[in-house]
């Protein structure tokens, strides 16, 4: 097992954790395991006081696999006295990784520059995958962008139906970022904030006379409230009370932005979303 290297943004307690599950994922699951990395901000030395420890296992076993996985993280976390949630842990398959490695996904070439191995090595593409093939107007990489975007959308409106405001909110932000990121993928553009990846949206969009300056302004601006709705107010802030209007507003904004932007960038297909 590799030491964790120093540069990574990580608490002795919170290293020993990530030694403990390296060493019962080795355990675990044996021949099976490919590698364990450390991503994301830790491994890049950017520590926030809301930073997770992201961590993707890579392994060829079935999907279910994930619950004593998950079992193991808890394990590792309470050991030291942490709390679990704070530790991001996803299992996935090097068939997966060569897929988001083959459409050029923004997340695997992110963990591709920044990760700290813990374990393993690289993952190397399985002799018998065979990549995708993209047979539409747009990018594979744009569709499932997409499509987060037009799921999210039905999520907003059961929730709005459901009379509940906030989860409303909160997915229709989603409906538009995930659009916005539709469009900087087809430009081929890529920023790590969501304030960011709106600015680049403006510029690709707004700025080009392509987009309404108004329903970009209505679009963005629900990352507050969207952020207010996930964790509560901010210090000195009220605690936030969403109406039914509000909610209605955020949600027929989302659809129009949504829609925009596929006859923007014509497309009508949908894959699975990356995470």
């Amino acid at each position: 097992m590799a030491s964790i290297a120093a540069s990574a943004a990580l608490t002795e307690p919170e290293r020993r954790a990530l030694d403990r599950l390296v060493a019962s994922l080795e355990r675990e699951l044996g021949d099976h395991l490919h590698a364990v990395w450390l991503y994301g901000s830790r491994a890049r030395g950017e520590w926030r006081e809301e930073s997770d420890i992201d961590v993707l296992v890579i392994a060829s076993v079935p999907r279910e696999t994930e619950k004593r996985v998950d079992s193991l993280v808890e394990t590792a976390a309470e050991s030291e006295g942490l709390y679990c949630g704070w530790f991001s842990v996803f299992l996935y398959t090097p068939e997966w990784v060569a897929d988001r490695r083959a459409i050029e996904a923004w997340l695997i070439q992110a963990v591709d520059r920044d990760k700290i191995v813990l374990w393993g090595g690289e993952v190397d593409t399985p002799a018998e995958f065979s990549p995708r093939v993209e047979n539409g107007p747009v990018r594979l990489r744009t569709q499932e962008y997409l499509r987060a975007a037009r799921e999210k959308l039905e999520v907003a409106k059961l929730a709005l139906g459901g009379g509940y405001a906030g989860p409303a909110i909160a997915d229709a932000y989603y409906v538009g970022i995930n659009a916005a990121e539709a469009v900087l993928s087809e430009a081929d553009r890529h920023v790590r904030t969501h304030g960011g990846r709106w600015h680049l949206a403006r510029q690709e969009t707004v700025d080009r006379g392509l987009l309404s300056v108004e329903l970009h302004r209505r679009m963005a601006a629900l990352q507050k409230p969207r952020e207010q709705a996930h964790y509560g107010p901010g210090p000195d802030e009220p605690f936030p009370r969403f109406t039914i209007e509000e909610a209605r507003a955020a949600v027929e904004t989302a659809e129009r932005y949504l829609r925009a932007v596929e006859e923007l960038i014509g497309a009508t297909g949908g894959a699975q979303p990356d995470r």
